[in-house]
């Protein structure tokens, strides 16, 4: 069975300091480990950095669409995350801006960097 592979990118809203130790990190890694697999999705990589995360994703299923993991992500981590976490970032409606970046490729560095300067 062929597995399809999706690579993200996620930016904190007002790029919000969400992980500022490694105990954070691993703890959102969980959490979005988790909401992959609510969604039957398996996280095949995350990395985190204060503001963003990257993440690759496989799917067995050619549906739902890229777009709609990242809803599906996005909404659920946020949720969870507000919840579960206290950051003090409970009054914003989603943690997530709505712009993401989405491939079938993990980002370079420079991708990232391109990323991150257009929107903010």
């Amino acid at each position: 069975m062929v597995r399809l592979s999706y690579s993200f990118i996620f930016v904190t809203r007002r790029n919000f300091p969400l992980i500022t130790s490694h105990v954070q990190e691993d703890t959102i890694n969980e959490i979005f480990k988790d909401a992959a697999e609510s969604n039957n999705l398996s996280l095949t990589c995350f990395s985190g950095a204060m503001n963003y995360v990257v993440l690759t994703v496989e799917s067995k299923d050619p549906l739902p669409a890229p777009f709609q993991i990242s809803h599906y992500l996005r909404s659920d981590t946020s949720r969870r995350i507000r919840n579960d976490l206290d950051l003090g970032v409970s009054h914003l409606p989603s943690l997530w801006r709505r712009e993401s970046w989405i491939s079938t490729s993990y980002p370079s560095v420079e991708e990232i960097e391109n990323f991150l300067g257009e929107i903010n």
